[in-house]
């Protein structure tokens, strides 16, 4: 009898403990789960009510800028490659890169956790660990399948792209 007790009682705390984990997670993480494929200058349109970042620039034409300036800088002015972000739900973070002059070939991965998020103004802030290498990114919803932000494989660049969700 005491031995059914004990076993009842351990499957209640291992139940309770799983259940427990996987409500903890942020509220958001569930939106930025998923694979998110760059967005090439010629498909980033500017949202209707976008705020503005420097000098004026409204986000869509920073990421266009940016954009254009990564394949000339990486791509070598060709529109050959792309970048994705996958974030796993179970935290695992992957990014490939397929450019001719960048690409090793092989995914970076890592992990990825929520720090903070502004419902109102649709900004997680994400926290990165890629090979070693700690960020914090933040991610602007534009809409449901639309985000734009500085990639982790890339945060040396400061170049904020634009990535859409690869249904």
């Amino acid at each position: 009898m005491h031995l059914n007790v004990v076993k009842k009682t351990l499957a209640l705390v291992i139940v309770l403990s799983v259940t427990g984990f996987l409500g903890c997670q942020h509220e958001v993480a569930s939106k930025l789960t998923g694979r998110w494929d760059m967005l090439p200058p010629d498909q980033i349109a500017p949202a209707a009510g976008q705020a503005t970042v420097d000098n004026g620039t409204s986000a869509g034409e920073k990421a266009t800028v940016d954009t254009e300036d990564l394949y000339d800088s990486v791509a070598g002015g060709e529109t050959n490659g792309t970048m994705s972000l996958v974030f796993h739900r179970n935290g695992m973070l992957e990014t490939y890169t397929d450019f001719p002059m960048a690409s090793t070939g092989k995914p970076k991965v890592g992990k990825w956790s929520i720090l903070s998020w502004d419902k109102k103004a649709e900004v997680a802030t994400v926290r990165c660990d890629l090979f070693d290498e700690i960020t914090e990114t933040k991610v602007t919803f534009i809409d449901d399948n639309t985000i734009q932000l500085i990639p982790p494989n890339i945060a040396v660049l400061e170049m904020e792209l634009r990535f859409r969700r690869n249904q």
